[in-house]
């Protein structure tokens, strides 16, 4: 049998939806109250995706990187900026660093743990 080529647009959707399902299965898991991800335009963030979220009434953004260059990039501006986000693989949960920064402070290791990455910013 011949082996069947996949589409090349299959991949990278693949591992977009996978990060955006990581951290909204770790809200569920946490019983931490989250909208559904809405795709939105990249901009200058460098990332090759970005989702709009709600997270405890506040917003944040699931950032999915091409790469760890472009990841660690990304984290120096939010850091410079202090911001709050927790990193896994080549992805950013960037959570709400203005009015709800106190609660981002709380949640950030505990989505960090459970998604098996790391808590910045806190």
């Amino acid at each position: 049998p011949t082996p069947v080529a996949s589409e090349p647009a299959e991949e990278p959707m693949t591992e977009i939806e996978a990060a955006v399902d990581t951290v909204v299965t770790a809200l569920d898991e946490l019983g931490i109250e989250h909208s559904d991800p809405v795709r939105t335009e990249v901009g200058l963030s460098g990332a090759k995706a970005i989702f709009d979220i709600t997270i405890n009434g506040y917003d944040a953004g699931i950032n999915v990187f091409p790469n760890a260059e472009a990841l660690a990039n990304w984290q120096e501006l939010s850091d410079q900026f202090g911001g709050i986000h927790v990193a896994w693989d080549n992805n950013a949960l960037s959570l709400n660093s203005s009015e709800g920064i106190a609660n981002s402070a709380e949640i950030a290791p505990q989505i960090a743990e459970q998604i098996g990455g790391d808590a910045h910013g806190v």
